[in-house]
């Protein structure tokens, strides 16, 4: 899930070897059957398995295109029929951080942040963003509400609320939810939160993933 697991994995193996916990007959045997597979499969002819330094940036391209066509395909809206925001009336945008990088240019690396830079380049002038702890305490639930009350517009992005039982965070959505019907609600992670939620809630995007 990091860059560090591949080299941990070697790290391990290596010391099992070294402390003949697996034996060299045991490693030769695994990377004899790997080369048998990629030669069944062609992988070995001509070189042609290796990537060119000159078609890797083209092929570094190819692959964020891919993933962003794959992420704008699977994006769902559960629930509502949300068109978009209107440019016209005032917006704030809620979110905590992430451990992805969203880009440069972020003074917060939040969805909160991100969006609205977004729709402020796209002609939404009064736009602001409020960013959150993952966990929301009981004691920020009044003022997060009273902040959001200044705006016409209010979007929330929350990650695992059910599967990690963020029961302030529930309870922050709901609140917004009363206070404002038109209240967009976004799941950043895992589609379940909304069985936390108040069920008459309009508007609910399903996001799967929170990265850029």
């Amino acid at each position: 899930t990091s860059l560090n697991t591949p080299i941990q994995c070697h790290s391990a193996i290596m010391n099992a070897v070294q402390t003949n916990q697996i034996s060299i007959e045991r490693i030769d045997d695994s990377v004899r059957r790997i080369l048998l597979k990629k030669l069944e499969y062609g992988l070995l002819e001509d070189d042609n398995y290796l990537a060119k330094n000159e078609d890797i940036t083209n092929l570094l391209v190819e692959n964020e295109t891919l993933n962003n066509n794959f992420a704008m395909q699977s994006l769902t809206l559960m629930k509502g029929e949300f068109n978009g925001l209107d440019k016209n009336k005032s917006t704030l945008i809620i979110s905590p951080t992430t451990s992805y990088s969203l880009g440069n240019g972020l003074t917060s690396n939040s969805l909160a942040n991100y969006a609205c830079n977004y729709l402020q380049s796209n002609g939404h002038s009064n736009c602001d963003y409020l960013v959150v702890s993952e966990n929301i305490s009981a004691s920020d639930i009044n003022n997060i509400v009273s902040e959001a009350g200044k705006y016409e517009q209010v979007v929330i992005g929350l990650s695992n609320v059910k599967t990690k039982g963020y029961t302030n965070n529930a309870n922050l959505v709901n609140k917004l939810y009363s206070n404002n019907n038109d209240l967009v609600v976004i799941a950043l992670d895992t589609p379940y939160d909304y069985l936390l939620y108040n069920s008459n809630i309009e508007n609910y995007i399903c996001v799967y993933g929170y990265q850029k």
